[in-house]
């Protein structure tokens, strides 16, 4: 976020055409957290002002510029002067502490950008700008506000029971010592519970949630309504006692996957409470040692560190160093949702390590996590590692290779893609992600090269070709495809081509 010299966060830069689509984008940064200048709305009060020294003036108190990349936006001067004028006067200067982001409207391609920002950062929605430039997301931050205001329901109702106790306490006093012998007495097995019962009452209550298995895509679910009505009872009976107890609880590994599912459900709620919040450290070092285990018991594991309300990169100092220790074959959801747990500070570390495994993993889950993860931390400065990892990959992480390169726009990866088509055509599984990326990124100067492929590959390769391929005047590509029309003898194939003539 930006430091006291910049008015605002966000310069954001439009054609005055797509102003009701910019609206949008403004109100998604501004929820976000982010102080935007957009100038249809921020300049209502710049009366008396010139339009111009107002726009000149904003800019340079704007930490950030992202331009909204339009058909409209590509052919206005007022548009080009913007974008010139931040990154000659302002990005350039201070590469540092300000960003130069396109948004591209998905319509106009982006490779029409001019070529000094084709290579900057390229944000796939409004959402992912407000994460790249540390804003806030609005569903978290409301979720964030229920739990404190849960927190403070609980701090309140100990508030009272603290006051009524202190009442308790005038009056024994003025009671004198045979009334107060005897509330002591009484009071003895609620100390003795707060001491030592703690952990028999953590047994119960997990004995008596349920965790119900069976089919559909949840596969076994822990009974919520159970599991929250048994911490309710576990709380007022032993508040913090009973955090150590579940902490306690969850270090010994010879538990059961279900006994540890349901601790962690329990610990979920104990880490929204005071106490749960100064003891947060504690419950993410729990939380991270079981990140490592089964499916559910991981999930759970990641959803409570996820929740828990503490900065963000003690979590990711839990979490990251998994990644160098632990076998590949139980790093799939870690590497999946460490994105969420990485300070903007520390993406790139992350992404360096994500792209090394994926390096070296053959694993189908590892190497879709991993995919997930670079694209979710915009790891644009891994793209010549990866180009050369896709060289010599194996087909299907030549194909999720491929993909990223597309999502990333790396034309610079198109002769590896060509090389990879190359060396799996003949194959028998499928290479759809190499030749709809090869088309996303060259466009037509690709087809008279799938031509080649096409009158030179097997007929299911055929078919997978005219499947995906995209309309084109390209006169090697039509004659291609005419005389498969004409004498395939795969009558799926001869269909398709006829079909792909005649769109």
């Amino acid at each position: 976020m930006p430091g006291p010299l910049f008015d605002f966060d966000v310069f954001l830069s439009f054609a005055s055409v797509d102003a009701e689509a910019s609206t949008a984008i403004w109100r998604t940064l501004s929820q976000g957290g982010l102080r935007v200048f957009w100038s249809t709305e921020t300049l209502k009060g710049a009366v008396g002002q010139s339009f111009l020294g107002a726009i000149q003036d904003s800019l340079l108190k704007s930490q950030h510029f992202v331009l909204f990349w339009t058909a409209h936006a590509k052919r206005s001067a007022w548009v080009t002067a913007e974008h010139e004028a931040f990154y000659h006067q302002c990005y350039l200067k201070d590469r540092d502490s300000r960003r130069l982001i396109v948004l591209p409207d998905g319509l106009e391609p982006v490779s029409t950008l001019p070529p000094f920002l084709q290579s900057l950062q390229i944000a796939r929605s409004d959402q992912e700008v407000v994460t790249l430039l540390g804003g806030i997301d609005p569903q978290r931050l409301l979720r964030e506000n229920r739990e404190l205001q849960a927190a403070v329901g609980n701090l309140e109702a100990r508030l009272r029971k603290a006051q009524e106790e202190l009442d308790l306490a005038k009056r024994l006093t003025v009671a004198g010592p045979s009334v107060r012998a005897e509330s002591q007495r009484a009071a003895t097995p609620v100390a003795e519970m707060a001491e030592g019962e703690a952990i028999r009452s953590v047994e119960e209550a997990l004995g008596q949630i349920e965790v119900a298995t069976g089919g559909g895509v949840g596969g076994a679910w822990v009974n919520e309504t159970g599991a929250f009505q048994a911490w309710k009872v576990l709380y007022a009976q032993g508040g913090e006692r009973v955090i150590q107890a579940l902490s306690a609880r969850l270090a010994n590994p010879k538990r059961d996957w279900q006994d540890q599912w349901k601790a962690l459900t329990l610990l979920t709620y104990a880490s929204r409470t005071p106490e749960g919040r100064e003891r947060a450290a504690e419950i993410i070092t729990v939380a991270a040692d079981l990140v490592l285990r089964g499916g559910y018991v991981k999930r759970a594991a990641l959803d409570l560190i996820a929740g828990v309300p503490a900065p963000v990169r003690s979590k990711w100092e839990a979490l990251f160093p998994l990644l160098q220790s632990a076998p590949i074959e139980r790093i799939g959801e870690l590497v999946r949702r460490l994105p969420e747990f990485t300070p903007s500070e520390e993406r790139s570390r992350t992404a360096e390590v994500v792209a090394e495994i994926l390096a070296f993993t053959t694993q189908a889950d590892a190497i879709t996590a991993t995919v997930s993860a670079l694209k979710a931390l915009n790891a644009r400065s891994q793209l010549p590692r990866l180009r050369e990892v896709m060289a010599e990959a194996p087909i299907e992480k030549a194909n999720s290779l491929a993909d990223l390169a597309e999502y990333f726009g790396d034309r610079e990866a198109a002769p590896t893609i060509r090389q990879a088509i190359e060396t799996w055509r003949h194959g028998a599984k499928p290479i759809r992600s190499l030749l709809t990326s090869l088309q996303s990124l060259e466009g037509s100067a690709c087809h008279a090269f799938l031509a080649e492929i096409l009158l030179d590959s097997q007929p299911q390769r055929q078919q997978e070709i005219l499947s995906g391929l995209a309309k084109s005047n390209d006169p090697a590509l039509l004659d291609a495809v005419a005389h498969l029309g004409e004498v395939a003898t795969d009558s799926e194939v001869r269909g398709l081509a006829k079909k792909y003539l005649t769109r």
